[in-house]
C-alpha cells in the first residue's frame, strides 16, 4: 500500500497525497516533446539563446587556445636560450663609480667564475662570455656583426649544435687560436651559398680561419637576429680583438630546471661575498 500525508486545500478540506517511492519519473520522451514545442513556439528566443550559448563557448575556446599559445611561445623562447640558461652580467661598482665620477662599467673577474665552477653544487657547466662589435671582411664584401668570445663548452650550453664542421677547443682557448665558427646569417652574407669551411675571414685585420657552422637559430622575441654572430676562443677575442682582460659575462647552466632557483641564489652568494658587498649594498652585477 501507499504512504499517505494530508495537505490542506483553499476550502478548508483536507485531502489525502499519495508518496510512492518507486514512481518511475517523466518519460523522457514527454519532456523531448515539451521542449521541442517550447522551442517552435518561440523560434526568434530559441535562435538568439542557442547563438548566445555558442559565441559564449566558441569565446571561452578561444581565450583558452590563445592564452596556451602564448605560454607555449614564451616557453619555447626561453628553451631557445639554452639548456637550463642562467646568465649573469658584469654590473657597476659604487666604489668605481665615486672614485671615477660615475657611470663607469666594471668588468667581472677570472676568480668570480672559478669560484663559481668550484663552489656552486647546482651549476653545472659555465663559460666566460665577452663580446665586441666588428665588421668581417671578405674578398671585397664585409658584414657588421657582433663576435663572441667564449669556451667550447658554450654550445652545449646554449643548444646550439655544429651544423657543419666543428668546434674550437680547450687548447685554442689556451693559445688564443684564430679559428671562428660562423652564425648562418653571416655566413650568408659573406659567403652566400658557398661554403664557408676551411676560408679565412679577417676581422681588425687579423686573419681567422672558419672551422664551424653554428645551426640555425632563428630570431629572439624582441626581434634580434640570433645567428648574426661569428664565435671565437675566449682568449683570443679578449687579448685581439677587445684588447683587456675583462668578462662582459658567466654563462652557466643549472643542473636541472627545478634547481635553477638554487643554482641562481647560489651565484648570488657567492659573488657577493667575492665583492665584498655588505647586506645594504646593492648588487654590482
Amino acid at each position: 500500500m501507499y504512504q499517505t500525508n494530508t495537505v490542506s486545500v483553499s476550502n478548508g478540506v483536507f485531502a489525502p497525497l499519495d508518496i510512492n517511492p518507486e514512481a518511475k519519473p517523466m518519460n523522457i520522451k514527454i519532456l523531448l516533446r515539451s521542449a521541442f514545442h517550447s522551442l517552435a513556439k518561440h523560434p526568434l528566443r530559441s535562435l538568439l539563446t542557442t547563438l548566445g550559448i555558442i559565441i559564449g563557448i566558441t569565446a571561452i575556446i578561444a581565450v583558452t587556445s590563445i592564452g596556451q599559445g602564448a605560454k607555449y611561445k614564451v616557453q619555447q623562447s626561453i628553451e631557445k636560450l639554452g639548456s637550463n640558461f642562467i646568465i649573469v652580467l658584469g654590473g657597476e661598482s659604487k666604489s668605481f663609480s665615486q672614485r671615477r665620477g660615475g657611470g663607469a662599467q666594471v668588468t667581472l673577474k677570472t676568480s668570480d667564475y672559478k669560484a663559481i665552477v668550484d663552489e656552486c653544487e647546482y651549476i653545472y657547466q659555465a663559460s666566460p662570455g665577452i663580446q665586441a662589435p666588428v665588421r668581417c671582411i671578405v674578398e671585397g664584401t664585409n658584414w657588421q656583426t657582433i663576435m663572441g668570445g667564449t669556451y667550447p663548452n658554450y654550445t652545449e650550453i646554449r643548444n646550439w649544435p655544429i651544423a657543419h664542421g666543428e668546434n674550437f677547443t680547450d687548447n685554442d682557448v689556451r693559445s688564443a687560436t684564430k679559428v671562428a665558427i660562423l652564425g648562418n646569417t653571416v655566413s650568408q652574407q659573406l659567403f652566400g651559398t658557398t661554403n664557408p669551411l676551411g676560408k679565412t675571414i679577417r676581422i681588425k685585420n687579423i686573419p681567422f680561419k672558419i672551422i664551424g657552422m653554428l645551426s640555425e637559430k632563428g630570431k629572439r622575441p624582441d626581434g634580434t637576429d640570433e645567428d648574426d654572430i661569428v664565435i671565437a676562443p675566449f682568449t683570443t677575442v679578449q687579448r685581439k680583438i677587445v684588447g683587456a682582460r675583462k668578462f662582459s659575462a658567466i654563462i652557466m647552466s643549472a643542473t636541472t630546471k627545478q634547481h635553477i632557483g638554487k643554482a641562481t641564489q647560489q651565484v648570488r652568494d657567492i659573488l657577493r661575498q667575492k665583492h665584498r658587498l655588505t647586506p645594504t649594498d646593492t648588487e654590482d652585477f
